[in-house]
């Protein structure tokens, strides 16, 4: 059997938390530590390790969801602003002005 390293005990935590390892590499030095403790001892700060990376995996998926749900209110709130928006005389000659200019542009390169 291989002997337990730290690096790939973290690494089976993260995987069974559903985790990438990067978001556990500061815990690695508690791992360390609870390797060389007597059994019970290792066991006890082990689970704490592995209760935390579930704790972090679950408020990463929270996070997640409270973005999206963000991104939705935000869209939903810029097309009630924008819905019965008219642009003002000075973006219509602006957006005007612009487009002359890519005709001249275009004209320019294709002589």
């Amino acid at each position: 059997s291989t002997p337990m390293t730290a690096e790939s005990t973290l690494s089976e935590m993260c995987r069974r938390a559903h985790l990438a390892d990067a978001y556990a590499a500061h815990l690695l030095p508690a791992v360390q530590k609870a390797l060389e403790l007597p059994q019970a001892q290792r066991d006890a700060m082990l689970g704490l390790v592995e209760r935390t990376l579930v704790l972090r995996a679950e408020g990463l998926a929270d996070e997640e969801a409270k973005y999206a749900h963000l991104d939705r209110a935000l869209l939903a709130s810029v097309a009630r602003t924008l819905h019965g928006w008219t642009p003002d005389e000075r973006l219509l000659a602006t957006a005007a002005s612009l487009a002359r200019f890519e005709e001249t542009r275009s004209v320019d390169k294709a002589a």
